[in-house]
């Protein structure tokens, strides 16, 4: 069977989990960089088909126009990283078109798998439900009189998810609407089993697409395999973001060269990974908090804040962490995504279906005033806090901070900002030094309409001291002086390898494979069970054993039970797998693994240390 590119092993990143925070960085560079110089013969986001084909796609939206009467829709539509990508996506081109005075003529929305619950919390099978897939497509559709034009584009970075599969089936030959594909492997890669309400594969819907409907543009450059294997949050994510910016601002403005906008993110991909050394600092504290039971919280405004609640919702699914385990919390709540449901009608109606999935747990309440009401007075020393902004934070985001302050809370900032707004960052700060008098400094107040005072405080906080905050310097997109999507994707990148090195240090990766898995349902007990034999070369039956073991944490397990009863033994249970891997070595018994991974979570390095003392060369 083939494998898709986007789910085998990176060879950059295969000892990744015995590497120090520094070294980690370093890696996770080399795998981004192939989003931009390529892998293997595969063409890249600077290869010219793949250019071509996203020319073609303005082009097709070019020749249908934009009607006075009526407006363009475009809706993106995925499952998981995907769909949040799609939705901040949806949200922040509707504010952008708002704001130039064009949502008139062009109203972006999306779809995910799943429904909005997804944003925060993965929701099972969603991707795989092509029933509900065409539910909602047809939803959509059932308005499109009120469009002059239909952009539909599904993301599916492993050409994998059921979800958009059925999606673009359902939406084949239909001369209103234009179809793009997103995904990262190529479409003869595709998965090649059947979708329940298709007589069809995602394989074979892709391929007749592409053979057959004018109105079809597929997107798939390879960006290289995820520095993790199974998870398609990193570069999949980081590279829809890319596509999905580069055709709405092209389509928005004739005159931009797609290459050129392509290479604007190769410039900040570069940027994020330059303050290595100070972002080391930060992850080495964020491995303490997660090996000892603490937590890692960001804390943000506006799309600064979404790319940090985006980021902590991905860290359940992809490492089996706890929901708690890493939090984000944005000033505006839900309603950051508000403006990408054009179905609203009123922001009462908005503020019901908002309420209603808060009202469903916990994890779902992400406004700053959950963090300041609840989690602020449950903040240990174990904890880290996470500030993260463009230009400055906000005057709510600033009083939390100071407000850590008196508690001696371990807390950090990450700021990135423009060449020029950076440039007034040093001049504020060496005035506030007494380097130079500060009546000396010519600098005008920002666009904002702060006055000049106001910034200058929020710059001495954000500036206080170079040990809690990283400033990174980004060149603009050049679409727009306030245009904040670099330095999100920057954002995004940073913080991906904050959660990605502080769970890889934390002992949820063997090599370069996600290994602690929460064990939720039938598909990840058969998975765990697969890992095991995958890595210790074991057969299936002493695989089960070993991993039963480790659920019941005795080595006289029942036996005889149904995998439902299984998975409900697994609940709640920790580093099910690790162990495993440990007794299947033969060079622990159940207890010694267990008191030995107490000790070093990483596996790699626990079995390496005893086979030294064993001897073993």
């Amino acid at each position: 069977m083939n494998i898709p590119l986007t789910e085998r092993s990176n060879t950059i990143t295969r000892d990744i989990d015995v590497d120090t925070s520094i070294g980690i960085l370093k890696k996770l560079r080399q795998s981004d960089a192939q989003m931009f110089t390529g892998f293997e013969s595969f063409d890249s986001l600077l290869d010219a088909d793949f250019l071509n084909e996203m020319e073609r796609l303005v082009g097709l939206v070019h020749t249908r126009g934009v009607s006075e009467e009526k407006p363009l829709l475009i809706c993106f539509s995925g499952a998981g990283t995907s769909g949040r990508i799609a939705a901040m996506c949806s949200a922040t081109f509707n504010d952008y078109l708002m704001e130039k005075g064009l949502s008139d003529y062009i109203i972006c929305t999306y779809l995910i798998a799943g429904g909005d619950c997804a944003l925060i919390k993965a929701q099972e099978n969603a991707e795989d439900d092509g029933t509900t897939a065409i539910d909602d497509i047809k939803m959509l559709r059932s308005r499109l009189d009120e469009y002059h034009t239909f952009l539909y584009v599904g993301i599916t970075c492993g050409l994998s998810a059921t979800y958009v599969a059925s999606q673009l089936h359902f939406l084949a030959n239909d001369e209103r609407a234009i179809k793009a594909l997103i995904g990262f492997s190529p479409i003869s890669l595709a998965r090649d089993t059947y979708i329940d309400c298709h007589d069809l594969t995602i394989k074979d819907i892709l391929m007749n697409l592409d053979n057959n409907d004018p109105m079809f543009v597929p997107l798939t450059p390879v960006v290289g395999p995820e520095p993790i294997t199974g998870s398609t949050r990193m570069k999949g994510g980081s590279a829809t973001k890319i596509i999905l910016e580069t055709v709405f601002h092209c389509v928005l403005n004739p005159v931009l060269n797609v290459r050129d906008c392509i290479l604007k993110y190769a410039d900040a991909m570069y940027a994020a990974y330059s303050q290595n050394t100070l972002l080391g600092e930060i992850i080495d504290s964020v491995v303490t908090a997660l090996r000892y039971g603490g937590r890692l919280v960001y804390l943000g405004s506006g799309l600064s804040g979404c790319v940090g609640v985006i980021d902590a919702s991905e860290c359940p699914p992809t490492y089996g962490a706890r929901f708690d385990t890493v939090r984000g919390f944005i000033e505006e709540g839900f309603d950051f995504f508000t403006s990408a449901h054009p179905e609203f009608e009123s922001q009462e109606q908005a503020s019901q279906h908002w309420n209603k999935i808060k009202n469903s747990g916990y994890y779902y309440r992400i406004d700053l005033s959950e963090f300041t009401n609840v989690v602020i007075h449950n903040l240990s020393s174990r904890d880290v806090v996470l500030f993260v902004g463009f230009q400055s934070l906000s005057q709510e985001v600033l009083s939390i901070k100071t407000r850590l302050e008196e508690m001696e809370a371990l807390h950090y900032s990450i700021m990135l900002v423009n060449d020029e707004h950076k440039r007034r960052l040093k001049s504020f700060k060496n005035a506030l030094n007494g380097m130079v008098p500060f009546e000396a400094i010519q600098v005008t107040s920002p666009d904002n309409g702060m006055s000049l005072g106001e910034t200058s405080i929020q710059l001495e906080a954000a500036m206080d001291l170079p040990s809690e905050t990283i400033v990174y310097s980004l060149k603009e997109f050049g679409l727009d002086k306030n245009t904040s999507e670099l330095s999100a994707f920057a954002l995004k990148l940073i913080l991906n390898a904050i959660t990605t090195a502080g769970h890889i240090q934390s002992g949820k990766v063997f090599h370069n494979l996600m290994v602690d898995l929460r064990i939720s349902n039938k598909k990840l007990f058969h998975r765990a069970i697969g890992i095991i034999s995958k890595i210790a070369k074991l057969e299936e039956k002493e695989s089960r054993r070993c991993l039963l073991e480790s659920i019941y944490r005795r080595t006289d397990f029942p036996n005889d039970l149904s995998v439902e009863n299984y998975v409900e033994a697994a609940s709640g249970v920790e580093s099910i797998v690790p162990i495993a891997l440990l007794r299947a070595s033969n060079l622990f018994t159940l207890e010694e693994a267990m008191e030995v991974l107490r000790k070093e979570p990483i596996v790699r390095q626990a079995l390496i240390r005893s086979l030294n003392q064993s001897g073993y060369q």
